[in-house]
């Protein structure tokens, strides 16, 4: 019933909300804070798309699309299904960084938090 009656407003308080902070999280945990790595990185996300047969319209991951020297927390700027895609890249992105054996408790932290909201927005489809 929960899900049910906030159905309609995941898009604002997931992929437009929470989701960009994960997403940026993730982006900078994984990419680390140089242009360079964080393209390698969109250039990973974009084959994964292409895999995935996503079409997918997200700019590069650049220090203004993290708003990095705007506010506090760093948040990805997307569109809700951009959004989508990327936290459910970064889930797999981020679980793979765990299992090689990264013991960077941040890491630990933004993979699981990117698998759960991937786990929900796939359940809220």
């Amino acid at each position: 019933m929960f899900l049910e009656t906030n159905k309609g407003d995941a898009m604002h308080g997931i992929d437009l909300g929470i989701g960009q902070d994960c997403a940026a999280e993730g982006i900078l945990e994984v990419g680390g804070s140089s242009d360079r790595h964080r393209k390698i990185l969109h250039d990973e996300f974009k084959q994964y798309c292409k895999d995935k047969h996503f079409t997918c319209s997200q700019p590069l991951f650049t220090e203004k699309m993290l708003t990095l020297k705007r506010t506090q927390y760093p948040m990805l700027k997307s569109k809700a299904a951009n959004c989508r895609y990327v936290i459910e890249w970064l889930a797999s992105a981020t679980s793979d960084a765990v299992a090689r054996g990264s013991d960077n408790e941040q890491m630990k932290m933004v993979a699981t938090a990117c698998w759960a909201l991937a786990d929900f927005t796939y359940c809220m489809r």
